[in-house]
Protein backbone atom coordinates (compact mmCIF):
# COMPACT_ATOMS: atom_id res chain seq x y z
CA UNK A 1 0.00 0.00 0.00
CA UNK A 2 1.11 3.15 -1.19
CA UNK A 3 1.94 5.89 1.85
CA UNK A 4 -0.48 8.17 2.68
CA UNK A 5 -3.36 5.01 3.01
CA UNK A 6 -3.12 5.51 6.90
CA UNK A 7 -4.91 8.66 6.25
CA UNK A 8 -8.36 9.40 5.07
CA UNK A 9 -9.13 12.37 2.96
CA UNK A 10 -10.27 15.77 3.74
CA UNK A 11 -13.62 15.09 2.18
CA UNK A 12 -15.98 17.39 0.69
CA UNK A 13 -18.71 18.32 2.79
CA UNK A 14 -22.36 18.11 1.24
CA UNK A 15 -22.43 21.80 1.93
CA UNK A 16 -19.06 22.07 0.80
CA UNK A 17 -19.61 20.47 -2.39
CA UNK A 18 -23.37 21.67 -3.29
CA UNK A 19 -21.44 25.45 -3.08
CA UNK A 20 -19.16 24.47 -5.99
CA UNK A 21 -21.90 22.80 -7.97
CA UNK A 22 -23.87 25.78 -8.28
CA UNK A 23 -20.31 27.80 -8.56
CA UNK A 24 -19.48 25.61 -11.28
CA UNK A 25 -22.97 25.41 -13.28
CA UNK A 26 -22.73 25.62 -17.04
CA UNK A 27 -19.04 24.28 -17.18
CA UNK A 28 -19.77 21.32 -18.85
CA UNK A 29 -21.47 22.76 -21.90
CA UNK A 30 -18.42 25.32 -22.47
CA UNK A 31 -17.05 24.67 -26.03
CA UNK A 32 -13.79 22.82 -26.31
CA UNK A 33 -11.49 25.76 -27.13
CA UNK A 34 -12.69 27.67 -23.92
CA UNK A 35 -11.74 23.68 -22.17
CA UNK A 36 -8.23 24.04 -24.12
CA UNK A 37 -7.37 27.00 -23.23
CA UNK A 38 -8.04 26.16 -19.41
CA UNK A 39 -7.49 27.13 -19.60
CA UNK A 40 -4.88 43.35 -1.84
CA UNK A 41 -2.86 43.53 1.10
CA UNK A 42 -0.19 40.79 1.34
CA UNK A 43 -2.19 38.64 4.45
CA UNK A 44 -5.73 39.27 3.37
CA UNK A 45 -8.47 38.87 0.59
CA UNK A 46 -8.30 41.67 -1.95
CA UNK A 47 -11.48 41.34 -4.17
CA UNK A 48 -10.59 43.74 -6.94
CA UNK A 49 -11.47 44.78 -10.25
CA UNK A 50 11.75 15.74 -26.22
CA UNK A 51 15.17 13.52 -25.55
CA UNK A 52 17.55 11.75 -23.14
CA UNK A 53 18.52 13.70 -19.94
CA UNK A 54 22.25 15.25 -21.93
CA UNK A 55 20.91 19.09 -21.77
CA UNK A 56 20.56 19.51 -25.23
CA UNK A 57 19.97 22.92 -26.47
CA UNK A 58 17.07 22.98 -28.87
CA UNK A 59 18.63 26.76 -29.63
CA UNK A 60 16.60 30.00 -29.79
CA UNK A 61 12.78 29.94 -29.55
CA UNK A 62 10.35 32.80 -31.05
CA UNK A 63 9.63 34.24 -27.85
CA UNK A 64 13.61 34.78 -26.97
CA UNK A 65 14.29 31.86 -25.06
CA UNK A 66 16.21 28.57 -25.67
CA UNK A 67 14.38 25.53 -25.71
CA UNK A 68 16.35 22.78 -23.64
CA UNK A 69 15.23 19.16 -22.84
CA UNK A 70 15.67 17.43 -19.20
CA UNK A 71 14.36 13.41 -17.93
CA UNK A 72 13.00 11.14 -20.84
CA UNK A 73 11.38 13.53 -22.77
CA UNK A 74 10.99 16.89 -21.10
CA UNK A 75 11.22 20.22 -22.75
CA UNK A 76 11.10 23.99 -21.70
CA UNK A 77 12.15 27.36 -22.56
CA UNK A 78 14.86 29.13 -20.57
CA UNK A 79 14.72 32.80 -21.35
CA UNK A 80 17.13 35.25 -19.25
CA UNK A 81 17.48 38.74 -18.22
CA UNK A 82 19.61 40.51 -21.09
CA UNK A 83 22.78 40.38 -20.41
CA UNK A 84 22.69 38.48 -17.42
CA UNK A 85 26.28 37.83 -15.78
CA UNK A 86 25.31 37.51 -11.85
CA UNK A 87 22.73 34.30 -11.17
CA UNK A 88 19.08 35.53 -11.33
CA UNK A 89 16.35 34.39 -9.84
CA UNK A 90 13.65 31.71 -11.63
CA UNK A 91 10.16 31.84 -12.00
CA UNK A 92 9.01 28.43 -13.46
CA UNK A 93 5.81 28.31 -15.35
CA UNK A 94 3.28 25.70 -15.49
CA UNK A 95 0.46 26.01 -18.15
CA UNK A 96 -3.05 24.90 -18.02
CA UNK A 97 -5.48 23.14 -20.23
CA UNK A 98 -6.60 20.64 -18.15
CA UNK A 99 -4.44 18.24 -19.05
CA UNK A 100 -5.51 18.37 -22.72
CA UNK A 101 -3.61 18.03 -26.38
CA UNK A 102 -3.21 21.29 -27.38
CA UNK A 103 -2.76 23.92 -24.90
CA UNK A 104 1.41 24.27 -23.92
CA UNK A 105 4.20 26.47 -22.75
CA UNK A 106 3.12 29.03 -25.36
CA UNK A 107 0.33 29.96 -23.55
CA UNK A 108 2.26 31.69 -20.56
CA UNK A 109 4.72 33.28 -23.42
CA UNK A 110 2.49 36.86 -22.37
CA UNK A 111 4.17 36.63 -19.14
CA UNK A 112 7.50 36.12 -20.06
CA UNK A 113 8.93 39.76 -20.92
CA UNK A 114 7.69 41.18 -17.78
CA UNK A 115 9.52 38.74 -15.92
CA UNK A 116 13.08 38.86 -17.28
CA UNK A 117 12.84 42.53 -17.39
CA UNK A 118 12.41 42.47 -13.41
CA UNK A 119 16.01 40.71 -13.92
CA UNK A 120 14.64 37.39 -13.07
CA UNK A 121 14.95 34.22 -15.63
CA UNK A 122 11.88 32.34 -16.75
CA UNK A 123 11.68 28.17 -16.85
CA UNK A 124 8.51 27.42 -19.04
CA UNK A 125 7.48 24.42 -18.96
CA UNK A 126 5.42 21.92 -21.52
CA UNK A 127 3.37 19.75 -19.40
CA UNK A 128 2.68 16.38 -21.16
CA UNK A 129 -1.06 15.95 -22.01
CA UNK A 130 -2.97 12.78 -21.46
CA UNK A 131 -2.90 11.34 -24.83
CA UNK A 132 1.25 11.41 -24.49
CA UNK A 133 1.24 8.99 -21.66
CA UNK A 134 0.53 11.99 -19.11
CA UNK A 135 -1.20 10.90 -15.61
CA UNK A 136 -0.51 9.94 -12.17
CA UNK A 137 1.85 9.57 -11.28
CA UNK A 138 4.17 10.36 -14.37
CA UNK A 139 2.80 13.62 -14.64
CA UNK A 140 3.65 15.18 -11.40
CA UNK A 141 6.96 13.00 -11.56
CA UNK A 142 7.95 15.29 -14.53
CA UNK A 143 6.98 18.54 -12.86
CA UNK A 144 9.48 17.89 -10.13
CA UNK A 145 12.21 16.89 -12.89
CA UNK A 146 11.63 19.94 -14.74
CA UNK A 147 12.07 22.21 -11.10
CA UNK A 148 14.94 20.12 -10.15
CA UNK A 149 16.65 20.35 -13.21
CA UNK A 150 17.60 23.89 -12.62
CA UNK A 151 20.04 22.84 -10.13
CA UNK A 152 21.94 21.11 -12.68
CA UNK A 153 21.30 24.17 -15.04
CA UNK A 154 22.51 26.59 -12.68
CA UNK A 155 26.12 24.77 -13.21
CA UNK A 156 26.53 26.51 -16.58
CA UNK A 157 23.78 29.37 -17.11
CA UNK A 158 23.65 32.58 -15.02
CA UNK A 159 20.50 31.30 -12.45
CA UNK A 160 20.03 31.25 -8.90
CA UNK A 161 18.36 27.29 -8.30
CA UNK A 162 18.25 28.67 -4.80
CA UNK A 163 15.97 31.54 -5.75
CA UNK A 164 12.75 30.06 -6.81
CA UNK A 165 8.75 30.36 -7.49
CA UNK A 166 6.87 28.81 -9.07
CA UNK A 167 3.28 29.88 -11.21
CA UNK A 168 0.57 27.86 -12.85
CA UNK A 169 -2.28 28.51 -14.37
CA UNK A 170 -5.64 26.55 -14.24
CA UNK A 171 -4.11 22.89 -14.14
CA UNK A 172 -0.30 24.03 -14.05
CA UNK A 173 -1.66 25.69 -10.66
CA UNK A 174 -2.75 22.28 -8.97
CA UNK A 175 0.72 21.26 -10.17
CA UNK A 176 2.33 24.57 -8.90
CA UNK A 177 0.81 23.95 -5.56
CA UNK A 178 1.92 20.38 -5.18
CA UNK A 179 5.05 21.17 -6.30
CA UNK A 180 5.75 23.64 -4.23
CA UNK A 181 4.68 21.71 -1.06
CA UNK A 182 6.94 18.60 -2.21
CA UNK A 183 9.26 18.27 0.89
CA UNK A 184 5.95 17.26 3.29
CA UNK A 185 5.56 14.25 1.03
CA UNK A 186 6.14 11.12 1.88
CA UNK A 187 9.43 9.71 0.92
CA UNK A 188 8.09 6.91 -0.71
CA UNK A 189 5.73 9.29 -2.58
CA UNK A 190 6.26 10.10 -6.42
CA UNK A 191 8.00 13.63 -6.50
CA UNK A 192 9.20 13.07 -2.80
CA UNK A 193 12.88 14.38 -1.46
CA UNK A 194 12.96 17.76 -3.96
CA UNK A 195 16.54 18.58 -5.27
CA UNK A 196 14.97 22.64 -6.03
CA UNK A 197 12.87 23.89 -3.08
CA UNK A 198 10.68 26.73 -4.05
CA UNK A 199 10.54 29.87 -2.08
CA UNK A 200 6.83 30.48 -2.94
CA UNK A 201 4.45 30.03 -5.10
CA UNK A 202 1.26 31.76 -7.38
CA UNK A 203 -1.97 29.82 -8.25
CA UNK A 204 -3.72 31.41 -10.95
CA UNK A 205 -7.54 30.14 -11.32
CA UNK A 206 -5.99 27.02 -9.61
CA UNK A 207 -7.82 23.63 -9.32
CA UNK A 208 -6.69 23.15 -5.64
CA UNK A 209 -8.86 20.47 -4.78
CA UNK A 210 -8.82 17.31 -7.40
CA UNK A 211 -11.72 15.62 -5.24
CA UNK A 212 -13.85 18.30 -5.81
CA UNK A 213 -12.96 18.36 -9.43
CA UNK A 214 -13.82 14.71 -9.85
CA UNK A 215 -16.98 15.36 -8.06
CA UNK A 216 -17.98 18.58 -10.43
CA UNK A 217 -16.83 17.06 -13.46
CA UNK A 218 -14.59 19.65 -13.97
CA UNK A 219 -12.63 19.87 -17.49
CA UNK A 220 -15.51 17.06 -18.51
CA UNK A 221 -13.61 14.24 -16.50
CA UNK A 222 -9.98 15.67 -17.06
CA UNK A 223 -9.19 14.63 -12.92
CA UNK A 224 -10.22 11.46 -13.54
CA UNK A 225 -8.56 10.61 -16.87
CA UNK A 226 -5.38 12.26 -14.75
CA UNK A 227 -5.56 9.91 -11.61
CA UNK A 228 -6.58 7.04 -13.19
CA UNK A 229 -9.39 7.33 -10.91
CA UNK A 230 -12.38 8.67 -9.53
CA UNK A 231 -12.20 10.38 -5.71
CA UNK A 232 -14.06 7.50 -4.57
CA UNK A 233 -12.29 4.39 -5.96
CA UNK A 234 -8.77 5.82 -6.43
CA UNK A 235 -6.91 5.11 -3.30
CA UNK A 236 -4.30 7.75 -1.46
CA UNK A 237 -3.40 8.99 -4.86
CA UNK A 238 -5.72 11.70 -3.97
CA UNK A 239 -3.84 12.26 -0.67
CA UNK A 240 -0.62 12.64 -2.66
CA UNK A 241 -1.78 14.51 -5.37
CA UNK A 242 -4.39 17.30 -4.47
CA UNK A 243 -2.82 20.37 -3.04
CA UNK A 244 -5.22 20.78 -0.48
CA UNK A 245 -5.04 17.32 1.18
CA UNK A 246 -0.71 18.55 1.19
CA UNK A 247 -1.24 21.49 3.62
CA UNK A 248 0.62 23.18 4.76
CA UNK A 249 2.34 23.78 1.57
CA UNK A 250 5.43 25.38 3.74
CA UNK A 251 5.97 28.59 1.23
CA UNK A 252 3.68 31.89 0.71
CA UNK A 253 1.25 30.87 -1.41
CA UNK A 254 -0.38 33.73 -3.90
CA UNK A 255 -4.07 32.80 -5.08
CA UNK A 256 -5.48 34.95 -8.27
CA UNK A 257 -8.96 33.64 -9.34
CA UNK A 258 -11.59 35.51 -11.37
CA UNK A 259 -15.11 35.52 -9.23
CA UNK A 260 -17.04 34.67 -12.95
CA UNK A 261 -14.58 32.04 -13.76
CA UNK A 262 -16.93 29.32 -15.63
CA UNK A 263 -13.80 26.56 -15.89
CA UNK A 264 -12.89 26.65 -12.32
CA UNK A 265 -14.91 27.27 -9.54
CA UNK A 266 -13.84 30.36 -7.34
CA UNK A 267 -14.37 28.48 -4.15
CA UNK A 268 -11.26 26.52 -5.08
CA UNK A 269 -9.47 29.76 -4.39
CA UNK A 270 -11.32 30.65 -0.95
CA UNK A 271 -11.42 27.22 0.44
CA UNK A 272 -8.39 26.50 0.01
CA UNK A 273 -7.01 29.78 1.00
CA UNK A 274 -9.07 28.95 4.48
CA UNK A 275 -7.32 25.72 4.87
CA UNK A 276 -4.23 26.91 4.25
CA UNK A 277 -4.26 29.52 7.04
CA UNK A 278 -5.21 27.26 9.26
CA UNK A 279 -2.77 25.11 8.60
CA UNK A 280 -0.37 27.89 8.84
CA UNK A 281 0.52 29.21 5.53
CA UNK A 282 0.96 32.83 4.67
CA UNK A 283 -1.72 33.33 1.46
CA UNK A 284 -3.11 35.94 -0.15
CA UNK A 285 -5.98 35.34 -2.36
CA UNK A 286 -7.13 38.11 -5.10
CA UNK A 287 -10.47 37.35 -6.04
CA UNK A 288 -10.79 39.49 -9.31
CA UNK A 289 -14.69 40.80 -9.76
CA UNK A 290 -15.94 40.71 -13.46
CA UNK A 291 -12.66 38.59 -14.47
CA UNK A 292 -12.59 34.80 -16.13
CA UNK A 293 -10.01 32.29 -16.62
CA UNK A 294 -7.84 33.87 -18.92
CA UNK A 295 -8.17 36.87 -17.83
CA UNK A 296 -6.21 36.24 -14.74
CA UNK A 297 -3.18 35.48 -16.85
CA UNK A 298 -3.12 39.00 -18.78
CA UNK A 299 0.19 40.35 -18.21
CA UNK A 300 -1.49 43.69 -18.34
CA UNK A 301 -4.03 43.33 -15.40
CA UNK A 302 -3.66 45.38 -12.27
CA UNK A 303 -3.45 42.34 -10.73
CA UNK A 304 -0.59 41.01 -12.60
CA UNK A 305 1.60 43.84 -11.60
CA UNK A 306 0.43 43.13 -7.77
CA UNK A 307 1.35 39.61 -8.02
CA UNK A 308 4.93 40.55 -9.39
CA UNK A 309 5.04 42.89 -6.86
CA UNK A 310 4.42 40.18 -4.35
CA UNK A 311 7.13 37.94 -5.91
CA UNK A 312 9.55 40.35 -5.96
CA UNK A 313 9.42 40.59 -2.00
CA UNK A 314 10.41 36.79 -2.16
CA UNK A 315 12.75 36.53 -5.00
CA UNK A 316 15.09 39.74 -4.55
Amino acid sequence: MAPGDEEGPARLTRREAVGLIGAAVGAASLGAGLLGACTGDDGGDDRSDGGPDDGSDGGATSSGGREIAFGDDGRAELTLPEGATAPAPVVVLLHGGFWRPGPDRHDLDPLVPGLVERGWATWNVDVAPLDDGAGWPSTFVAVAAAIDHLAGLAEDEPIDASRVAVVGHGSGGTLALWAAGRPGLPDAAPGAGPVVRPDAVVGLAAMTNLAAGSILDLGDGAVDELMGASTTSGGDRYLLASPIERLPVGVPVRLVHGAADPLVPVEQASTFADRARAAGDEVVLDVVDGATHLDVIDPDAPVWARVVDWLATRLD
